[in-house]
């Protein structure tokens, strides 16, 4: 039977994952290479001084202190003391006390390492450490800190790890042969869910040739996909294990089948173990602590004091066992901070990888043909990938004959540059302004990294946020490891909500939707976040006329919208009340359509005439003469007309003095006499005030089904190819709260099916029939799905071609396309891709000086060895002599396979410095040179070169041919990678300081 020393080793292990030594992917890879290093650290430097630290504490020779305990009391007897007096002396106690505690240093240790396997086993569940404060048995505790109204989650201080699906071959070994389990299908998550059609997704056994044998090798195949029924993964788990023991030779059998028990499962079997670790890997997100060594070392302050400190034990004993008592919890303490100090090695690590600003790859634009000049068009005819996906997105067909005056004919239809390497950059350097002239931005990646990334370019610039989150019920939930599911639903929103947050202009608005199942707790986050007193309303959508079907409860038909500003300078937008709109009597005359006359003088919210001591200029007399029926504001008749209410308090006039001096002249406006006083009343139309929004909307535009589903698979010309799209309208009428502008950004974080940019396309579209070039809304879509190639951004480049589609088909040659616009499209490296291209490298230097410092390697063990051991895998500076050929190893598909793939160091380091692209040129094959001002106003120039054939003299050759230091543009900043001399040809007068690419991106990567 297993002793509390060794449960807290095997305890230890698990927490380190150093028990998962066949594990090779992610953080696992790393830490195997760390295997043998950090297991004999644990076992031979770090527990044994438990025994160190209390050895001082044995009582000594026992046989000797009895002799003595015997020599006082005979020598007392001698002088006549009693007995009772013998056991009262002093001395006698002292050595009475000796021999109570001599032996105990074995106890002690116990009780050591079993308050330690209790502390840690406590906090760490699963991969995670969550916070359980007992106060005492079956009661926890929360940290307070003198809030009205405290809002608290098991996983408030973690990050979420919400990653796409890659999943990833998985290797292990048995007795030294090795086993891989390998994906051959895999259904991937849409729109955040992980539920296809109805059916939950599990890892099975492939039906047919599911192992193979190859080179000493077994390769066992199986799929994710949808299951029927409610089939949990364990089931699906033993019906595998089953099919493969009874299948594979007996060779193999052996090893998968020998017993590898768990107290829970006594009949496990190594490929039972494997299994598991497998689906669990693949299957869950998880969470890296923010600040784990504080939170560890605040709770093990606590478990101390409540659970090993006693302070009425140590007042009742003796000297000698009250130190050890004493020495009992510092050794607890001292043992279990070296231990926190690995762990937060460990986590911070991992944080910082988290933290850390992802690398751009495969950056594209698709531009409208109107703005492709015409010298490029034989190139765009002769190329057949672009026509192929012409073809697929339902441009085009087979029969249609591509021509010169075809193209010029379709303004709308749009090219591809991904299919155009060779005059990409000659094509973009075109633009002036470039990202100016961009109209949208979509980005593949997960939210959290793509809005990091945003950060600096983005900061306060965005003045709407429309997002629609995963709503966590059964069509929509996220599988948790742990329990916790609206505690991880809560941390995957409040991180990203904090960096949306930063990018919202000073007035802007985030409006999120949401059903009943989460509503609640959301409401309350979004309190933490933005602020109670900025909460803009809460509107109820019908956006299910039919109902939901539910076993015993009520039917929903609707979800909320949420509406918080970033400050009290945030309001939301009135609505154009439109003619059709039948809760409004409209008539017509020769200027339009106006709606029952209406008071001109205000009532109800900001109509107060006197405010603060200040008379609002809308305050002033109208004047009528009522023989001629005459009005003015500004001439004087008999009747002076006051916007004073029945009950005698002053209030405003609607509209300015100039315009009801226009509306009277218009016949706008008149006079009529209600119970013998004046009033004023106008033609109300629509467009000059509008509505304040209504919370509730159930118009039946706003059906996901009839208007999103229809809409998505109008466009896509598939049926139900993805689940719950909203309607566009909703969306619409969404972003019109929040903004009236028609120039602003917006930026949807999930994605999903791309409605908000068809959205923002649909707005511009009707401002630009209304008033041609009125419409230049933004947007910006992020989302991280397999389905980005195949529906969201296919979508927005149907939508710009064309507003009208039947399944699949255009109904028009892009009339109701989107003219002149240019849609950037780019994917970021996720966590994981970052996880694999991470190397551990440690100096033949570096190891000398741990092996002759012994009392450096724990400080080195404890704080420093990832880091020091990562730091040139993390970004390899040196690679930048030729930044057009900078490689990672990033995941292509969904089973997880990687190849080298050529990062886009040039946007990456744009997004950095936040860096507003004026113009991006490139020299030859070897030079490239971006223009630009920082979002702080600094006009910046940065000059990329291959340094293995532009080496520096050619580098100021070129400045001086180029005249970049003229006076035409006076920089603030020049960034080149590499060692460069370009300080030295500044003339009198310039003020340009020169960077290294390198200083400035490493520093930015890791900010």
């Amino acid at each position: 039977m297993e002793n509390n020393y060794e449960k807290f080793k095997n305890t230890l292990k698990t927490i380190f994952q150093i028990d998962r030594a066949d594990l090779d992917f992610g953080i696992y890879r790393i830490l195997n290479q760390k295997h043998d290093e950090i297991t004999t650290f644990l076992d031979n430097d770090l527990l044994p001084q438990v025994k160190k630290e209390l050895a001082v504490y044995e009582a000594g020779d026992q046989a000797e202190l009895e002799a003595e305990l015997a020599k006082i009391t005979s020598q007392l007897k001698e002088l006549g003391v009693s007995e009772d007096q013998i056991v009262t002396n002093d001395k006698v106690r002292e050595i009475t006390a000796k021999l109570q505690t001599a032996g105990r240093v074995a106890e002690l240790e116990s009780e050591v390492f079993s308050h330690l396997l209790r502390f840690f086993e406590r906090y760490y569940e699963e991969g995670d450490f969550i916070s359980k404060r007992r106060y005492k048995d079956g009661v926890y505790a929360i940290p307070y800190e003198g809030e009205e109204v405290k809002l608290h989650w098991a996983n408030h201080d973690q990050y979420y790890i919400k990653t796409s699906e890659k999943f990833k071959d998985f290797s292990f070994r048995v007795s030294g042969k090795s086993i891989h389990f390998r994906i051959r299908e895999a259904e991937t998550d849409a729109n955040n869910n992980k539920n296809i059609s109805g059916k939950d997704r599990r890892f099975v056994l492939c039906e047919e040739d599911f192992w193979s044998e190859q080179n000493g090798e077994l390769n066992l195949y199986f799929q994710y996909v949808g299951v029927e029924g409610k089939k949990k993964q364990d089931e699906c788990s033993a019906q595998a294990s089953a099919r493969i023991l009874s299948a594979v030779s007996p060779v193999w059998r052996d090893l998968l089948a020998a017993p590898a028990p768990t107290e829970k499962n006594k009949e496990r079997t190594t490929l039972d173990k494997f299994l598991t670790s497998y689906t669990a890997t693949n299957t869950f997100d998880y969470f890296i602590h923010k600040d784990l060594g504080t939170f560890l070392t605040r709770e093990l302050d606590f478990y101390i004091k409540n659970e090993v400190l006693f302070l009425d034990d140590i007042e009742n004993e003796s000297a000698p066992r009250a130190d050890q008592y004493l020495a009992k919890v510092k050794v607890i303490r001292v043992i279990a901070k070296k231990i926190i100090r690995m762990l937060a090695q460990l986590e911070d690590f991992q944080k910082k990888l988290w933290e850390k600003k992802k690398f751009v790859v495969g950056t594209g634009y698709c531009i409208t043909l109107d703005l492709v000049p015409d010298q490029y068009y034989e190139s765009i005819l002769n190329n057949s990938a672009q026509r192929a996906e012409w073809t697929k997105l339902g441009f085009i067909d087979q029969t249609t004959e591509l021509s010169f005056e075809y193209l010029k004919n379709h303004p709308t239809l749009s090219i591809d540059t991904k299919f155009f390497p060779e005059w990409k950059d000659e094509l973009l350097a075109t633009f002036d302004n470039l990202d100016e002239r961009v109209n949208g931005v979509m980005i593949n990646s997960e939210n959290f990294g793509a809005l990091n990334v945003l950060q600096e370019q983005y900061k306060e610039k965005v003045k709407s946020i429309y997002i629609d989150p995963p709503y966590n019920t059964d069509a929509s939930k996220i599988l948790y490891k742990n329990n916790y599911e609206h505690s991880s639903w809560l941390s995957l929103l409040a991180d990203r909500y904090d960096l949306a947050k930063n990018i919202l202009t000073k007035n802007g608005i985030i409006a999120t939707t949401i059903d009943d199942y989460e509503s609640g707790r959301l409401l309350n986050l979004l309190d933490s976040i933005y602020g109670s007193e900025n909460q803009l309303g809460i509107l109820t959508i019908r956006i299910n006329p039919k109902g939901r079907i539910t076993g015993r409860k009520i039917s929903p038909t609707h979800e909320f919208a949420f509406f918080y500003g970033k400050s009290e300078g945030s309001c939301v937008s009135k609505f154009e009340v439109a003619p059709e709109d039948k809760s409004h009597n409209y008539q017509k005359d020769t200027d339009g359509t106006w709606f029952l006359p209406i008071n001109l003088r205000k009532q109800g919210v900001d109509s107060e005439a006197e405010k603060n001591g200040k008379i609002s200029h809308r305050y002033y007399p109208v004047y009528f003469d009522p023989q001629s029926n005459r009005i003015s504001t500004s001439e004087v008749f008999s009747v002076e007309i006051w916007p004073i209410d029945s009950d005698g308090n002053k209030r405003i006039w609607r509209r300015s003095k100039e315009e009801v001096e226009n509306m009277f002249s218009r016949g706008d406006a008149w006079v009529k006499e209600i119970a013998g006083n004046f009033q004023v009343y106008f033609k109300f139309r629509g467009g000059l005030e509008g509505e304040i929004p209504k919370s509730m909307w159930y118009d039946a535009k706003y059906s996901a089904s009839e208007y999103g589903t229809k809409t998505l698979d109008d466009l896509l010309g598939k049926r139900e190819l993805f689940s719950y799209p909203k309607s566009p309208f909703a969306v619409q009428d969404t972003l019109r709260v929040m903004s009236s502008e028609k120039d602003t950004l917006t930026i949807d974080f999930f994605a999903g099916s791309g409605t908000t940019g068809h959205a923002v396309l649909r707005l511009n579209s009707e401002d630009n029939i209304k008033s041609i070039g009125s419409g230049n809304r933004k947007y910006i879509l992020i989302e991280m799905g397999a389905y980005f190639d195949t529906v969201t951004k296919p979508r927005i480049q149907k939508v710009i071609y064309s507003d009208r589609w039947d399944f699949g088909k255009p109904q028009d040659n892009g009339e109701t396309g989107t003219r002149e616009h240019i849609m950037k499209y780019f994917k970021l490296e996720s966590y994981e891709d970052t996880l694999n291209n991470l190397e551990l490298h440690k100096t033949p230097d570096q190891q000398a000086t741990l092996d002759a410092h012994k009392h450096l390697r724990e400080e080195y063990m404890l704080e420093y060895m990832l880091d020091v051991e990562t730091k040139a895998s993390l970004l390899t500076l040196n690679t930048f002599k030729n930044p057009f050929g900078y490689n990672i190893k990033l995941a292509t598909d969904v089973v997880g396979e990687t190849k080298e793939t050529t990062a886009d160091l040039v946007e990456t380091f744009n997004y950095l410095i936040g860096l507003n692209v004026a113009t991006m040129r490139k020299h030859g094959e070897h030079l490239l040179v971006v223009e630009g001002e920082t979002r702080v106003g600094e006009k910046t120039l940065i000059i990329w070169r291959n340094q293995e054939v532009v080496d520096n003299a050619g580098l100021d050759d070129f400045f001086r041919k180029q005249a970049l230091s003229t006076t035409d543009f006076e920089y603030h900043r020049i960034y080149v990678n590499g060692d460069n001399n370009l300080e030295n040809l500044k003339a009198d007068g310039d003020q340009w300081k020169v960077v290294t690419i390198e200083e400035e991106f490493h520093k930015r990567m890791f900010a």
